[in-house]
């Protein structure tokens, strides 16, 4: 009776205060029925083509997300075969103004990274070659070679600092 008179004293009938309250609980009472009613499964039925379709879309998928991890691989050892170049370049120049056994010592050793320049490359150019999934047995070969040719340069450029 108390909250039906503060209902009163806010500006709202007992009668309006009274239909609030029943639709407010009529209206949770339908959420909480609606909230244990199990789903019902779809009636619709699959058929042969839609099956094919979703499978054709899936290798779709799979096939660029392929291209994209060759592609994305490709380019970053692009990268890394390119400041290799560089980093040759400028171990060519300081051979050539050294003298002596050093200039020997480098000679041999910017010689030696030149091959595996060369050895990279054309790993990379058989990478940029293969198609569908073959491009992954390349890849290993190619992550070595710049890593044989990174730990090459880093002794070089060691032994020149040391000389």
């Amino acid at each position: 009776m108390n909250s039906v008179l503060s209902v009163i004293r806010g500006g709202l009938s007992p009668r309006t205060a009274s239909r609030l309250a029943t639709a407010f609980l009529f209206a949770l009472a339908l959420a909480a029925a609606g909230c244990n009613k199990p789903q019902q499964p779809s009636t619709a039925r699959v058929d042969a083509q839609d099956v094919k379709k979703d499978a054709q879309q899936a290798v779709d998928t799979a096939g660029q997300f392929a291209q994209q991890e060759k592609d994305d691989f490709v380019n970053a050892s692009q990268q890394q075969l390119e400041e290799a170049k560089q980093e040759l370049a400028r171990l060519k120049g300081e051979a050539q103004a050294a003298k002596g056994e050093t200039k020997a010592k480098l000679d041999g050793q910017v010689e030696a990274l030149q091959r595996k320049w060369d050895m990279a490359e054309l790993r990379m150019e058989q990478l940029k070659q293969a198609g569908g999934e073959s491009w992954k047995n390349l890849k290993q070969g190619m992550s070595d070679a710049l890593a044989d040719l990174r730990q090459s340069y880093e002794q070089a450029k060691q032994d020149l600092q040391r000389s």
